[in-house]
């Protein structure tokens, strides 16, 4: 590649695989006629890497060069008719890729369209014309939210699976998408368009780059949530390591472009919307459930990527929070709070809160002070007073942090009622009235996140 003044293109997975193919490895450079850099190098990258197994080689701006290099077990004092052959058995791909595009360039992308309409996306979902029609609709919705230029991405979302039906992407399908984008660019179509089309696929493994424009972000977020809702409505949910459909990757992926771009999103209401888009093939009634669970569950995963404990999770899933980055702030919220030396006591204390409630017959949280009997249950509802204004005035603002530290007040207040308060008297007016006292107490304590979990 130096010789040249290139880069090759020196991708893990290939290496791996050519090491484990040949025993004595000696590598050469050919080339190949400059006429096929014309064809998109998506698709002449595929074959090259695909089929033949060499490494293409860019320039500094990474565009194709019209090289590319090969490794041989062989070692001849002449490589001529070594590196001849190999450039003869790539031709006739690299002539096939050509063909394929120029045979798809006689129609515009969105002429294939029509051909979707006769192409099964799943037996009991139906056409992927009608699956691309429902995403239009979510991905429009989502627009709105997020303030993308909503025509063009109904325009993205409506051209988006028309590859799918062109000869090069039948051929070489791992470049749907790819050909989607250039096919949209050599039509005219708005660059967002066109760039949106290759991001509906986005991120497609682990680690790979998201969208990061509205127009992309709409119509990715889109076409992961119907295939979720899809398939989760007919029934086929992911057993065990099979996920023919990709609903891990799908929700992950989800999950991804919310929480990297800051989205403030509803995703329960998204979730509904798509619901209701694609009625009419949905057969189970806890679709909605299911997805929002699923996702749910992907979550966990992200954050276990990320070394946060688990008890963190659990302690902000309690309040089910429809927004993921809401979700997030809650996290950051609760690992502050258990940093408190105050947080152990009033976790514990918020168990035994939960214990008694549970066992209680009658619940409410309307509070008689004239009925208090000692001086400590006047001492917690005056705390508890004081620290509610607060701690709702720093959660409406969404400062979990804040608000979970107020709580510390709450410590000495709440032991000396434990220690000297009997709730379950005998006098049944005086035990409701500290029953409500601790419905309140446990209102304000578990606004943010369930802490009874974090000890």
């Amino acid at each position: 590649a130096d010789s040249v003044g290139g880069t090759a293109d020196l991708d893990e997975n290939l290496i791996e695989e050519v090491t484990s193919i040949v025993e004595a490895p000696h590598i050469y450079k050919a080339t190949f006629d400059e006429r096929f850099l014309k064809v998109p190098s998506e698709a002449l990258v595929y074959t090259m890497k695909g089929d033949q197994k060499y490494f293409p080689i860019y320039d500094s701006q990474n565009k194709l060069m019209p090289y590319f290099a090969f490794i041989s077990n062989i070692c001849p004092d002449d490589p001529s008719s070594l590196i001849a052959g190999n450039e003869r058995v790539i031709r006739p791909r690299l002539f096939d890729a050509e063909f394929f595009f120029n045979n798809d360039r006689k129609a515009t992308l969105e002429s294939y369209f029509s051909k979707l309409e006769n192409i099964v996306y799943q037996k009991d979902i139906g056409t992927i014309a009608y699956r691309s029609n429902c995403v239009e609709a979510v991905a429009t919705y989502i627009a709105n939210l997020i303030g993308a230029d909503v025509a063009k991405t109904a325009r993205a979302a409506h051209l988006a699976k028309c590859d799918l039906a062109t000869t090069m992407v039948g051929e070489f399908t791992d470049t749907q998408g790819v050909m989607g984008m250039h096919y949209a660019e050599l039509d005219g179509e708005d660059p967002e368009v066109s760039q949106a089309i290759f991001d509906q696929y986005l991120p497609r493994f682990s680690g790979d780059i998201i969208p990061k424009k509205p127009v992309e972000i709409a119509l990715s977020l889109a076409e992961k949530i119907v295939t979720l809702v899809g398939i989760f409505g007919i029934n086929q949910l992911p057993k065990g390591d099979k996920d023919p459909f990709g609903l891990r990757r799908a929700a992950i992926g989800f999950i991804r472009i919310i929480l990297e771009n800051n989205l403030s999103l509803n995703f329960v209401d998204i979730v509904n919307k798509t619901v209701e888009v694609l009625k009419d093939k949905i057969k189970s009634s806890d679709t909605k459930d299911n997805v929002i669970n699923f996702i749910y569950n992907r979550l966990k995963g992200t954050y276990s990527d990320k070394n946060v404990d688990g008890s963190f999770y659990q302690a902000v899933l309690f309040t089910k929070p429809d927004d993921l980055i809401d979700f997030d702030k809650r996290i950051f919220a609760v690992q502050q709070f258990k940093s408190l030396p105050e947080s152990e006591n009033l976790a514990i204390a918020y168990k035994r809160i939960n214990n008694i409630l549970s066992k209680a017959s009658t619940i409410s949280s309307v509070v008689n002070s004239n009925l208090f009997e000692n001086d400590s249950e006047r001492m917690l509802f005056n705390t508890l007073n004081n620290v509610k204004e607060k701690v709702n005035s720093l959660y409406d603002s969404k400062d979990y942090t804040g608000a979970l530290s107020i709580l510390a007040d709450l410590r000495n207040p709440v032991d000396d009622f434990f220690n000297n308060v009997i709730v379950n008297s005998d006098n049944e007016t005086i035990r409701n009235n500290r029953i409500a006292l601790l419905q309140q107490l446990k209102e304000i304590m578990s606004k943010t996140a369930d802490i009874s979990v974090l000890y």
